[in-house]
């Protein structure tokens, strides 16, 4: 899809099939699940005009990397980005799920991390650090991608919400990083991991029986194993 209904701060676009050059010379290719996703380079605003810009306070997104797998030989000083938000209306018990691709074209110590923000209707804001070259989040190391994932969240009140992507370079201004958003799975070539793969494993339809957990997928190669993961791994099985 474009980007109606969402908002934007520094250089992001509605794009199609996208080829991200990394700095080694490493080239990726990124593609829609439809015809367009939404494509955030780390530049075009600071970090400080993007985390007022998602109504952030100062350093919260420096401060959601400092956790127990946080990196101490990366440079996670954060400079400039780019960032994508929306608001909408849910009721708890609703799931959000979106799809994502992190592509880096820097090498380490420079993390360049991306992040998904979800703020909640009573105002609590929760910060995930989705990839960066050296962790926390997904570790891609130099020049390399995460894949496709979804970012995906049961939410547990009803009101209004604000989702948000952002990409963000670390410790200089240069080999921006490369975040790409869609409403469902595209695909990228070399090193993607598919839907059903174990770092981007199957969640359960959406439907009106909360009690149990249903999967639709096809078994295409009866000897490759289809890995499956519920939002809430409460009282199942891996089979």
């Amino acid at each position: 899809g474009d980007l109606t209904g969402w908002n934007t701060i520094g250089e992001v676009t509605a794009a199609g099939l996208t080829n991200v050059t990394t700095n080694n010379g490493t080239n990726y290719e990124i593609t829609p699940n439809g015809t367009t996703m939404a494509f955030l380079d780390s530049f075009g605003a600071t970090v400080e005009q993007i985390e007022s810009f998602l109504g952030l306070n100062s350093g919260a997104l420096y401060n959601a990397q400092l956790g127990p797998t946080v990196n101490s030989g990366g440079n996670m000083q954060l400079t400039n980005g780019s960032a994508i938000s929306q608001s909408f209306m849910a009721n708890a018990g609703d799931t959000i799920d979106m799809s994502w691709n992190y592509a880096a074209r820097d090498y380490v110590p420079y993390t360049d991390p991306s992040f998904a923000i979800l703020t909640a209707p009573d105002g609590t804001t929760f910060i995930d650090v989705l990839a960066s070259t050296t962790g926390p989040g997904l570790e891609t190391g130099s020049d390399g991608i995460s894949g496709v994932f979804s970012f995906a969240q049961q939410l547990d009140q009803t009101g209004e919400y604000t989702l948000a992507f952002a990409v963000t370079n670390s410790g200089d201004t240069a080999l921006n990083a490369t975040l790409f958003i869609d409403n469902a799975a595209g695909a990228c070539n070399p090193s993607c991991n598919p839907p059903g793969s174990p770092e981007n494993p199957l969640l359960p339809d959406e439907d009106d029986t909360p009690e149990s957990f249903d999967f639709s997928f096809t078994v295409t190669e009866p000897s490759q194993p289809v890995f499956i993961d519920p939002i809430v791994a409460v009282g199942y099985d891996y089979v």
